[in-house]
């Protein structure tokens, strides 16, 4: 992930499976991840413009009903290593 400004102008996706889970996805009022909390540090939700949408410590329950429907990036730092996963929402 390069961040310029706040801005998210390119990313690669990193497999991270076997270090979160995020769900429901498609989702429509809340989006849950599951992982060992102490591994993340952070979590950024981006449009696909690369403007970051929402920002959070580590939660792992984390309320999207206000976010438009579409794409969206979901970045998460973990470990020393920033990784992402697309996030459907619907309404």
């Amino acid at each position: 992930v390069y961040v310029a400004e706040d801005t998210l102008t390119s990313f690669k996706e990193h497999q991270s499976s076997n270090l979160l889970l995020l769900f429901p996805n498609p989702a429509n009022d809340k989006i849950q991840i599951n992982s060992p909390a102490e591994t993340i540090k952070w979590i950024k939700i981006y449009d696909l413009l690369g403007n970051i949408i929402k920002e959070f410590n580590y939660k792992n329950i984390i309320y999207i009903a206000d976010l438009a429907q579409g794409i969206y990036v979901c970045s998460f730092s973990i470990r020393n290593n920033v990784f992402t996963q697309k996030l459907i929402i619907t309404n």
